[in-house]
């Protein structure tokens, strides 16, 4: 049978605007977003974006508790500067996907002119629609590649434990892309390079291959969807998680992981250091058996 993907909507963050012009962009979300797409909003008098208080926001939106963010939900935050784009998708692990307010608008100049933001609301809507047009485009292959490649695409590697300065590579030319109509041909093209140096087929496993990384530890996908049984840190009931974890847990680029999707992972080297989802060190033995979400959390392993 064939397995199809859940529709999915957008939660969209506005970041660096001051509470008018958010606001009247939320009143009008009828105007450029779809019924059942969120937002919300950080308000800023200084047009910047701050990584920690966007990180206590969408903390709050993703707890059980919370009014919005759902698993029909995928992350977009919109922001100012260039130099935030960048700051962001570090500190939140490649969990969201930023976007750029287009440039045709004086968006951080709407303080204390009421009139001015009547007049020019529409062009802002206006403004958005083109922008979104090419998320939804691109959020679509983002999709499909964590979903129908999930056991071949290198884009659910764990960032903090997969020992190669390829991943890096790979994971910020994706992001560089994101917001272009080069995202198709970037994952292709830096998928096939990863995967040339390191997805490795498995010894005695017929066509079944795996990654190995530049310690020689294995990261191999489960064989089937029944075997997903991985746990992320965000869901965990251990404590210690940063305000990131529970974005990361389910979340690469604002779309969501593969429910239970892991690594099986064999240390084959020297004893080496693994990290946990909020980046604490943990000491391993060679030969110990590890299950690695992509988010870096190691279940069984104390990781607060």
């Amino acid at each position: 049978m064939r397995r199809t993907v859940a529709r999915k909507y957008l939660h969209i963050v506005l970041t660096g605007l001051s509470s008018d012009f958010a606001g009247a962009l939320q009143e009008s979300r009828s105007k450029w977003l779809k019924t059942n797409d969120g937002i919300s909003f950080l308000p800023s008098t200084s047009g910047q974006t701050n990584c920690h208080s966007l990180g206590r926001h969408l903390y709050g939106l993703l707890s059980d508790a919370g009014p919005g963010v759902t698993d029909s939900h995928e992350i977009i935050v919109f922001c100012l500067q260039p130099a935030a784009i960048a700051r962001l998708q570090q500190a939140s692990r490649f969990s969201v996907f930023p976007v750029a307010y287009p440039e045709n608008i004086p968006w951080d100049r709407y303080y204390g002119r009421p009139q001015k933001l009547r007049t020019l609301l529409n062009r802002a809507i206006d403004s958005l629609r083109t922008p979104l047009k090419l998320v939804r485009q691109n959020l679509g292959l983002l999709r499909s590649e964590l979903n129908s490649k999930a056991n071949s695409t290198p884009l659910l590697l764990p960032q903090g434990n997969f020992r190669s300065s390829r991943l890096s590579t790979y994971l910020q030319s994706v992001a560089d892309a994101l917001s272009t109509a080069d995202l198709e041909e970037t994952l292709k093209k830096q998928r096939a390079r990863l995967n040339e140096a390191h997805f490795k087929r498995v010894a005695s496993g017929g066509n079944r291959r795996q990654y190995v990384d530049d310690s020689r530890t294995t990261f191999q996908t489960p064989s089937s969807h029944r075997e997903r049984h991985g746990e992320s840190g965000g869901r965990s009931t251990e404590a210690g998680h940063s305000l990131w974890c529970r974005c990361a847990s389910r979340r690469r680029f604002g779309v969501l992981i593969p429910e239970g999707f892991h690594y099986d992972c064999q240390l084959n080297s020297a004893e080496r250091r693994f990290v946990g989802c909020h980046r604490e060190e943990l000491g391993i033995k060679t030969g110990t058996h590890l299950n690695i979400s992509p988010d870096d959390f190691i279940r069984g392993l104390s990781n607060s």
